[in-house]
Parts: C-alpha cells; structure tokens; sequence
C-alpha cells in the first residue's frame, strides 16, 4: 500500500467507506503479490503412490522428470522421504521420463494452473535425485 502513497490509517478510511479507489488498490495488490510469490517458484512436484513428478520451472521452459515404480513395489511415493530409497531399489523395474516444454500461458499462469491441478511447490532435491538416477539408468 506504501507504494501507492497511503498509510494505514488512510487505508483504514478508504475501506471503511468502501471505495471503488480502495477495491482498486487492493485488486492491484493482490495481482502484485500473485505475480511475485509465482515468480519465485522454481520446482514443482505431483506423487501418488507409485508415480512421482518433478518440474523445473526455468524462465521460457519447463523441464519435467517422473518415475513410476511397479504396483507390487513396498515403496509409498505420498512419502516424502522415499525418493531417497530409490538408489537402493531395483532401477529395472521403474520407468522413467523427461520431457521439456514451453509455457502455453505466462510462467506464472502456467505455475498456478499446475498448482491448482494438484502440484505442490517444492525444492530442487528431488528434481535432482530423479535427474540423477535417470542418468544412472540410462547407462
């Protein structure tokens, strides 16, 4: 609201009388702090039991990795601790890929609709133990 050269107290009146001028700076706001907080997601992850997907949100791509253990596999990926198992499991077993893409929308649509559809922010080190393991595989 600073930016906007009001202070709390003028703010406070501004929505007491609720104004057009006040739902305005605050839809303004709101659009600032959605694009910042969007901008700052850099992974992002989906599981179920048996697959895991990790992206990596560059600024014109998104690199995606995921694996898929068997049905009959002990390993519980809701856990998140597990992705560390995997350099003791059987990698023939598991199936993996990577794809890259581009964003259809802005970065940061694309980031919300992932996360709308079920992906949660999440940081590099499971991008990286999968992007690892898949080198290990693929030699």
């Amino acid at each position: 609201m600073y930016a906007n050269g009001i202070n709390r107290y003028e703010w406070k009146i501004l929505q007491d009388q609720y104004s057009d001028y006040a739902l305005k700076i605050l839809g303004n706001y709101s659009d600032i702090t959605f694009d910042k907080v969007m901008r700052s997601v850099e992974y992002l992850e989906k599981r179920t039991n048996h697959t895991l997907e990790t992206i990596k949100c560059t600024a014109s791509s998104m690199m995606t990795i995921g694996i898929q253990i068997p049905a009959y596999s002990n390993i519980d990926l809701l856990n998140a601790d597990t992705a560390t198992e995997f350099s003791n499991y059987e990698l023939g077993t598991c199936k993996s890929y990577q794809k890259a893409s581009n964003y259809f929308l802005s970065r940061e649509s694309e980031i919300f609709r992932l996360i709308e559809s079920g992906y949660k922010v999440a940081n590099e080190n499971t991008f990286n133990h999968l992007d690892h393991l898949r080198k290990i595989q693929l030699n």
